[in-house]
């Protein structure tokens, strides 16, 4: 029996992120072109996004960045999202500090 599996596919939405943040800057370090990794992206998204060479720099920072620590952290988002909330009069579990899913 096979049992190998694609983790790509049984992975979750903040691991796929993750995996790609990494993967883009992989390849960014291998001096992979920013047209080709964006025309990647755009031809792998499932939502039909499409991706520029210039929003490749971002992703990069991004991808710099987590070497060290998080972007935000869940204390942060929790915060920002309530600010938000209360901001324009919406109420919701998240606003009572639930992270979004």
């Amino acid at each position: 029996m096979d049992f190998a599996v694609d983790l790509d596919l049984t992975s979750t939405p903040t691991s796929r992120a993750g995996h790609t943040i990494e993967r883009v800057g992989k390849m960014d370090e291998a001096e992979v072109d920013h047209e080709v990794i964006a025309l990647q992206l755009t031809k792998n998204s499932r939502k039909g996004n499409q991706y520029e060479a210039d929003e490749i720099p971002t992703l990069v920072k991004v991808y710099q960045d987590t070497h060290s620590a998080v972007g935000v952290t869940s204390a942060q988002t929790r915060a920002l999202i309530r600010d938000q909330q209360v901001e324009s009069g919406q109420e919701s579990d998240e606003a009572n500090g639930a992270l979004p899913a």
